[in-house]
């Protein structure tokens, strides 16, 4: 079932990401609004900001559909790997690549993410784009660059201003050089307010055929999923796209229009399918941070080779901060299931301040990952001690 729930998990961001123009108008964002009226040559660069609760990352696919006059389609979307030679190491880094525009994460490259763009970034948007005014180059995570890599951008962007336009989105814009915030128009991306998320479910239910639901049924889903529109999408997923028949084959749902591509869901996708365990029956969002820490938790306790466990820890960080729970639910739920399913193998009040100290140092940082490698380092010494 693993696997199945793993596709069908993602049709309804799938759906949302690909008719976001429809839905745009229960959404809208003024500043967004206005900038779209214009054509792609005059748009300065664009910083979308806000906690990972809100449209920023959604608003994207809508600023190119409008900006490119195109319709996003999920499935045309795919991931590329790439090297670099940097000091005669092969760095490999993946790019998702779409008709219009290329996305990147470099906050998983932070050893090279200056290299990155002094070498790939900048042989793209130094030639001319044959098909739109401009080249369209997105960057996730912007606050979490190194201080070379923002220089590294400014060069490019003084120099290749013309040719390109970058579509960033970040969480916290007082971490980004003032040097770089001048050069981009810095737009806020608040959490839309209930009324208006009550009216978009409503609109995406209807057209939908999903009729199950009254009022009060979406202000109290609304509700438990704190405003937020990712657990709003993905608690809809999970209660009506998950009644699969035993005998359905992933490979068929694989090869027909639900098919998962490289956009978001192939990261929320592995994400269920290698740190989760959850019987379709026993489904629910709430759920998915729990068992995610407790999974990984039993990894670390079996688990007795360091290297893949350093490997299993980033790809477990990335997987889990793509859900959009913010630090301080993360750190809380490690607490929480540590107490309730691992006291016996760990010391609680060592627990309890090394989860204080790594908050802290999230709070005063903008390397959150290194942070959370070190917590998790930890953890899965006081599990060894005495091996």
């Amino acid at each position: 079932m693993n696997k199945e729930y793993c596709i069908i998990v993602m049709k309804l961001i799938n759906y949302f990401l690909d008719n976001i123009n429809d839905y745009y108008q229960y959404l809208s964002n003024d500043i967004i609004t206005g900038i779209c009226n214009n054509e792609l040559i005059e748009i300065p660069n664009i910083n979308l900001y806000g906690i990972n609760a809100s449209m920023k990352n959604h608003y994207i696919y809508y600023i190119i559909n409008k900006l490119t006059k195109t319709k996003f389609n999920h499935k045309l979307l795919r991931t590329q790997k790439y090297n670099i030679n940097v000091n005669n190491n092969n760095v490999e880094f993946n790019v998702k690549i779409y008709d219009s525009y290329q996305e990147l994460n470099l906050l998983y490259k932070s050893n090279y993410d200056r290299h990155i763009i002094s070498k790939y970034i900048l042989n793209i948007i130094k030639n001319k784009n044959y098909h739109y005014d401009k080249h369209i180059i997105v960057l996730r995570d912007f606050d979490k660059l190194n201080f070379n890599a923002y220089m590294s951008l400014r060069r490019s962007i003084e120099v290749y201003n013309y040719n390109v336009l970058f579509i960033c989105v970040s969480s916290n814009i007082s971490k980004i050089p003032d040097a770089i915030i001048s050069r981009f128009l810095n737009i806020r991306c608040p959490c839309i307010d209930k009324k208006a998320l009550s009216n978009f479910v409503l609109k995406m239910l209807e057209d939908l055929n999903i009729t199950h639901y009254n009022k009060t049924d979406i202000n109290k889903l609304i509700k438990s999923c704190d405003n937020d529109i990712n657990k709003i999408l993905f608690k809809l997923d999970a209660d009506n796209f998950t009644n699969l028949n035993t005998n359905t084959n992933a490979n068929d749902i694989l090869n027909n229009d639900d098919k998962l591509n490289n956009n978001v869901s192939d990261v929320l996708s592995n994400a269920l399918n290698n740190s989760l365990n959850i019987n379709k029956e026993q489904v629910k969002y709430k759920d998915i941070l729990k068992d995610a820490v407790k999974n990984h938790l039993s990894y670390l306790k079996k688990t007795k080779k360091i290297n893949l466990v350093l490997q299993k820890n980033r790809a477990f960080i990335y997987r889990i901060t793509y859900f959009n729970y913010s630090n301080q639910e993360i750190l809380e739920k490690f607490v929480e299931v540590i107490i309730k399913y691992f006291i016996k193998f760990l010391d609680t009040s060592e627990i309890i301040k090394i989860t204080a100290e790594t908050d802290n140092n999230i709070i005063k940082s903008s390397r959150d990952v290194y942070h959370y490698e070190k917590y998790l380092l930890t953890i899965y010494k006081m599990f060894h001690l005495t091996d």
